[in-house]
């Protein structure tokens, strides 16, 4: 739906091409033939309690290995139908998939250990208000400048005015990333 909050578009906006571009630039790429390991972590704002984690994946199988890791309280399930988040849906094409889709014919077939790592804001009913609000001054004025009161909502709902909270998250994203990497360095 065209004019729906999560339209993605029908082509790779420019940011994302920015992305894939640097990523291949630094070696994420089906022709690199000496990639043995890949940590991939996405990172959004949005779901969830104020400050906590909660990490997404796909594979099932990881579930237990990653709980070990990461701690149980950190790891959803990805089978279960709903999750201290809320339920779980499958994405096509979002960022959190971006690592295999560029070594999907790599002859190498590296290890990628691919996360989605959602940190809680606000409560969901203020982040989706906040959403439709700006979603609806985009659709009704594409000029509309920043500090418009509706972009600077969601702008809150999704990175808090909160000094504490963005230091949990640098510490908790820090941490992951350690983890993440110890894991990787030993398969």
């Amino acid at each position: 739906f065209k004019n729906g909050l999560f339209y993605g578009g029908l082509r790779l906006e420019a940011g994302p091409r920015m992305l894939v571009d640097e990523l291949e630039s630094l070696g994420l790429s089906c022709k690199n033939k000496r990639l043995l390991r890949v940590l991939h972590v996405d990172v959004h704002t949005g779901l969830g309690a104020f400050g906590d984690d909660l990490l997404l994946f796909d594979d099932a199988g990881l579930l237990e290995p990653l709980r070990a890791i990461f701690g149980s309280k950190h790891v959803a399930d990805p089978n279960a139908s709903d999750t201290a988040i809320g339920t779980l849906y499958e994405t096509a094409g979002s960022c959190d998939t971006l690592a295999r889709q560029l070594l999907a014919n790599a002859p190498s077939s590296p290890i990628v250990l691919s996360l989605c790592q959602e940190f809680g804001t606000l409560n969901g009913i203020s982040v989706l208000r906040a959403m439709i609000n700006e979603g609806a001054w985009w659709h009704a004025d594409r000029s509309t400048k920043p500090k418009e009161p509706a972009k600077q909502a969601l702008l809150r709902a999704f990175y808090p005015d909160c000094n504490k909270w963005r230091a949990a998250v640098l510490r908790r994203g820090a941490t992951v990333f350690e983890q993440g990497i110890s894991y990787i360095i030993d398969e």
